[in-house]
């Protein structure tokens, strides 16, 4: 994935500090990894437990890279319980 994309509208744009061109470019990137997995957060919000958001960094503080996913609750099916100790195998 290229991130190519700029903060939505409503985001919060840091402008006063040298760091902030670093922090607006993390945000775009967060931002461009986030709304891939858009889909997938619509689906089954309920169940929703987290996302990951990774971001590969060069050492002059361009965004190379983002990555998302998602990570959801499950709960086992009752056929699926373990047997019991020495019974199968």
């Amino acid at each position: 994935m290229s991130v190519t994309a700029t903060p939505p509208l409503g985001a919060v744009a840091v402008t006063a500090r040298p760091a902030s061109d670093l922090l607006e470019r993390l945000i775009a990137a967060a931002t461009a990894a986030i709304l891939d997995e858009r889909q997938g957060l619509s689906y089954e919000p309920d169940r929703l437990r987290g996302i990951h958001v990774e971001l590969e960094i060069t050492k002059a503080g361009t965004a190379i890279e983002g990555r998302a996913w998602i990570e959801r609750r499950t709960r086992p099916i009752r056929g699926d319980r373990p047997l019991p100790a020495g019974k199968g195998g």
